[in-house]
């Protein structure tokens, strides 16, 4: 009797470990990140604990004037789902101290190009790719608004989306699946949404010239 109950808990407990961990982020090839911020984590965080975040990191560089804490800080912004809308509320943060030393653009295009070279590389690990794969989309989102007003005088912005449409993003299976399975969403390629913003702007210029 002792035997068979001490059977079913272990059985019970190798349930509960495959239901715990089988829906846990997986990483192709089992490679740890590379990253210090994952989406996966980030994604549990509401506003006052992102909001620490880029406080903490902006008191670290005030301590220390190294700019990569700012940097580090704007991966971790831009990371985080922002299905909730938190990286408006938490930006200017870490971009007021950027734009006071005349950094803001050169660290913004840093983090996406960064985010590009990561998305790409397939030596990643699958976490990290659907991290910057994120990075990226959130990128664009913010471009968006200044994008739009850059119809008739292409500037800093207009540039980057033009990055992001020329890249040919794309995510291999697993991080499909991992974004489907954590993120309960699909994917559309950000190159693709770049390049439909392209085509809207020559559009309403074509309709503006007759």
């Amino acid at each position: 009797m002792r035997k068979t109950i001490k059977s079913l808990l272990l059985g019970l407990s190798v349930l509960v470990s495959l239901l715990i961990f089988g829906c846990s982020t997986t990483t192709k090839n089992h490679e740890p990140s590379r990253l210090a911020v994952r989406y996966s984590y980030l994604k549990i965080l509401d506003l006052d604990q992102m909001t620490n975040l880029m406080q903490k990191s902006v008191k670290e560089f005030n301590q220390t004037d190294d700019s990569q804490r700012l940097k580090e800080a704007l991966l971790t912004c831009f990371a985080r789902p922002d299905e909730d809308g938190v990286i408006e509320k938490i930006l200017a943060i870490v971009r007021t101290p950027l734009d006071d030393r005349n950094l803001w653009e050169s660290a913004f295009e840093e983090l996406l190009d960064q985010s590009l070279e990561g998305v790409k590389n397939d030596n990643i690990s699958t976490v990290d790719q659907v991290t910057y794969s994120g990075v990226i989309e959130n990128i664009l989102s913010e471009l968006r608004p200044f994008f739009i007003k850059q119809y008739t005088s292409a500037g800093f912005e207009t540039r980057l989306v033009e990055k992001i449409a020329q890249a040919d993003i794309q995510l291999s299976s697993e991080a499909k699946n991992e974004r489907k399975l954590n993120l309960m969403k699909g994917y559309v390629s950000p190159s693709i949404v770049a390049q439909a913003m392209l085509e809207r702007k020559s559009d309403v210029l074509s309709k503006e010239k007759k």
